[in-house]
Formats: structure tokens, C-alpha cells, sequence
């Protein structure tokens, strides 16, 4: 009975915990299903219904903490001191001589129904038993989640690394394809156009400064091969994928278990 009562007085928190899978869960299948149904569509336009799939997955534990807000009412000072004037006063009979010793009670403290100290042994006792399992199953996602926000800082220092390290490609033969396709694209101004030894693959970086790093070996490469390497990486600048793969990258941590 007092693991039950135990487990009784953490429903609630748990509660809110499973409300929270259920809603992500929801969110998650109600995506899926839309870009099932957009099968025909473009790959922009089902990219766009994961953004905000994801956004909302990121949002989701921040509305379920601070709404609704919850407001305690105190009782009126005024029925209080009603209620302690309206009191019956209790009369003790007069007694002459020595007043007689109160027995002592065969109760002790100790094993009292009311002693505090049974009050809080009994807690003590029953609360690791209710939280042992739970708190295991909390340890495990907050240390996988750790270790993937881990991994996805390592990732960002490793790209800092790269891109310092890297030297700019401002010849003309880059730079004409590159102001070509900025234009072709619509955007407000071109990248950073770099070369890296480090760089495996062409990749695009940064959140405040577009950059896109291409391998060493981007120098061998064709007039048609440099635009169409350009095209791509200038598209995931135009559509700013870097923070559709961060906002991913965060929800996956938090959402692992899906």
C-alpha cells in the first residue's frame, strides 16, 4: 500500500511526461501522413512540412511547462478569524491541592501513528522503490541525449576548423560560375567560395555567413562540373538547410527513442 500511495503522488508528474510523448508522437505520424500525401509534390515543399515538424517537436515541451499557469487561491482572512471567534470555549473544572500527574502514554513516539519520524521514515522508504525504475529510464534518454548534442557540437568545431584552415577560391574561373548561379538563384549576395585539404565533399556552412568549402581536388574539375556542384550547394543556402539539419539534428537528440 505505501509503494502504491507512493506511485499515486508521482501520477501526476508522469502524466505530464506521457501527455508529452503522446502529443510528439501525434505530430510526428500527422507529418509522415502529409508527406506520404505528397508524394507528387516538390522535394521543397515536403522539406518545408518537416521544418516545422520539427520546430513544432522543439516547441512542444516549452508550451507544456509554462501553459496553462497555474494559480493557487488563498483562503479569505476574514472567514479565518470568523471561523477561530465562532469557537466553543471549553471550561476546566476547578480542582484544589496538587494537580494529579498525566499518566504516560503506552504509545511511543517512535511507533506513534502521528510521530514525524515515522512520517519520514516512511517516505524514505517507499520513494526510492517508486522512483528506482522511472529514474533509470530518465538517466538513460538524458545521457544518450547528451551525447548526441555532443556529437553535434564536436561536428560544428570540427567545420570551424576546416573552414579556418581553408583558403579562398577568388579566381575568375570560380568566381564567374559562382555570381552566375547567385543570380540564377535570386540571392541577396553570394557566399564565401573556399578550398580545403580537410574537405572530403563539397558541403555549405554557416548561419550569419554563407560559406561553401570544396575539396582540394576542385581544381581538376570541368567548367560544367564546377556549376553543377555550385548549383547544388548555393540551393541549400537559398532554402537555408543548415537550419533545417540543426533544428533535426536537436530534435533527434531530444526525441531519440523515436
Amino acid at each position: 500500500m505505501k509503494l502504491l500511495s507512493d506511485i499515486i503522488a508521482l501520477s501526476g508528474w508522469n502524466t505530464s511526461m506521457l501527455m508529452l510523448l503522446a502529443k510528439a508522437t501525434v505530430i510526428l505520424v500527422a507529418a509522415l501522413g502529409i508527406t506520404v500525401a505528397m508524394q507528387r509534390a516538390s522535394a521543397g515543399a515536403r522539406h518545408l512540412v518537416w521544418l516545422i515538424t520539427l520546430g513544432a517537436l522543439l516547441l512542444v515541451p516549452a508550451l507544456a511547462t509554462f501553459t496553462p499557469l497555474r494559480m493557487e487561491i488563498l483562503p479569505a482572512r476574514a472567514q479565518s478569524l470568523a471561523n477561530i471567534d465562532q469557537a466553543p470555549t471549553v471550561r476546566l473544572p476547578e480542582t484544589s491541592g496538587t494537580p494529579a500527574r498525566p499518566e504516560a502514554s503506552s504509545v511511543s513516539p517512535a511507533t506513534s501513528k502521528f510521530s514525524p519520524a515515522a512520517g519520514i521514515t516512511s517516505v524514505d522508504e517507499g520513494f526510492p522503490a517508486s522512483m528506482s525504475g522511472f529514474s533509470l529510464l530518465v538517466a538513460i534518454w538524458a545521457s544518450i541525449a547528451a551525447i548526441l548534442i555532443a556529437s553535434l557540437g564536436y561536428g560544428a568545431l570540427m567545420v570551424r576548423r576546416i573552414v579556418r584552415n581553408s583558403h579562398a577560391l577568388d579566381s575568375q574561373d570560380w568566381l564567374t560560375p559562382l555570381y552566375e548561379v547567385s543570380d540564377r538563384l535570386e540571392l541577396d549576395e553570394p557566399p564565401r567560395l573556399l578550398s580545403s585539404e580537410d574537405a572530403k565533399m563539397p558541403f555549405a556552412c554557416g548561419f550569419l555567413k554563407p560559406t561553401i568549402v570544396l575539396p582540394a581536388e576542385c581544381a581538376t574539375w570541368t567548367e560544367d562540373r564546377r556549376r553543377a556542384v555550385l548549383l547544388h550547394e548555393l540551393a541549400h543556402v537559398r532554402r537555408h538547410d543548415l537550419v533545417g539539419h540543426t533544428l533535426g539534428r536537436l530534435a533527434c537528440a531530444v526525441y531519440w527513442f523515436h
